[in-house]
């Protein structure tokens, strides 16, 4: 595998083309290949020691990285945030890694309002700029951490979508089903978009998204925009919002439940029941813990009781069935005896069952 990576990434030539102008071939020994599959395997290894040396919490998906230190005096988080600024910043140098310095910026959460501080911070000789509303992988923050800012921004691209749906049904006969199903590819996408972290907001921010759900659904349906909300959500089969929300919350809790314990966020998960419950605020993980409780004593359905999509080899997840489905072949290929064989393993699972647990099965071709 070296000496294929090794040939891989030597020898390589490039010029640039602009107009009909082309230079003259070069070769480069940096960089990789623009569109290569390999090419993003190969920069996160490159980059997998950067924040080797630093004390902060950090977080990194593709080329955005996250650091961050909590402290109730924000000079003490200026003193360790600028100790692992330099550290991220020699990094860069011994390796030739120039950082976006004009992408870099900073930002203070606090629950106290008014209590925001700013300090200076410098990453190289350059002083980052401060952002109280920075945005992580489409969800913007806020000082409070209470996502009142994401859910305005949600609620001006939700509006967005709905003129789009506004001007298709002004120039074209669509079905009322057809405009249903592009209000939830256009709208409905939108509201689903992290909604597990951000329904932890404002009460009256969230109300934001039912009005514009009224819009949206009274649009399709070709009735008022002052009807019953309720009465627009049966008649297109459209679930509310705040159960939709709940529903996604409980699933990505039930998912990150099933991780292998080496797995980071299962770590902070654990970590996170053992020293921060109960909560003086309520988290986003508190909301969805929150959730899974309620849904355990209505129905009984627990999510330690689950059994995992995923097996984990280190950090790569591989489905397996559980055991006693292993030997029943692919709904595809299976033989009538693998299918009676089947039949008497999901009755041997309903007897198992104790009167006060609930099975659920994912119907299939059986």
């Amino acid at each position: 595998m070296w000496m294929w990576i090794n040939a891989f990434l030597s020898h390589r030539e490039a010029r640039c083309m602009v107009n009909n102008y082309k230079s003259p071939w070069f070769q480069t020994s940096i960089g990789l290949p623009q569109g290569s599959v390999i090419s993003p395997i190969l920069f996160n290894i490159f980059i997998k020691d950067i924040f080797k040396s630093v004390s902060a919490d950090c977080c990194k998906f593709a080329d955005d990285a996250t650091i961050w230190h909590s402290h109730s005096d924000p000079k003490v988080i200026q003193e360790k945030l600028q100790k692992d600024l330099n550290q991220v910043q020699k990094w860069s140098n011994d390796w030739r890694m120039k950082l976006s310095i004009q992408k870099t910026e900073y930002s203070i959460f606090s629950k106290e309002k008014n209590k925001v501080q700013n300090i200076k911070l410098k990453l190289g000789n350059t002083i980052l700029k401060y952002n109280p509303n920075p945005v992580i992988l489409g969800l913007k923050l806020d000082e409070q951490l209470n996502f009142n800012s994401h859910i305005e921004s949600t609620v001006k691209k939700a509006k967005r979508s709905l003129g789009i749906i506004r001007e298709i049904k002004g120039i074209a006969l669509i079905p009322t089903k057809t405009l249903i199903q592009i209000y939830d590819s256009l709208v409905c996408s939108i509201f689903n978009y992290a909604s597990s972290i951000w329904q932890s907001s404002t009460s009256s921010h969230l109300d934001k998204l039912n009005e514009i759900q009224r819009k949206g659904l009274a649009l399709c349906l070709d009735l008022p925009s002052q009807s019953s909300l309720e009465a627009l959500e049966v008649l297109s089969g459209t679930l509310p919002i705040d159960l939709r929300r709940e529903e996604m919350a409980i699933r990505e809790l039930g998912k990150i439940n099933s991780y292998s314990n080496n797995v980071p966020i299962k770590r902070k998960f654990e970590i996170w029941k053992e020293e921060k419950n109960p909560e003086k605020f309520i988290s986003p993980l508190g909301k969805m813990y929150q959730q899974t409780e309620d849904m355990k004593d209505t129905e009984l359905v627990d999510i330690d009781k689950i059994e995992p999509q995923y097996e984990y080899q280190g950090l790569v997840s591989v489905i397996r069935a559980p055991d006693y489905w292993r030997n029943i072949g692919s709904s595809k290929s299976r033989t009538t005896a693998q299918i009676e064989e089947g039949k008497q393993i999901i009755s041997e699972q309903l007897n198992l069952k104790h009167q006060t647990q609930q099975l659920l099965l994912q119907m299939g071709h059986v």
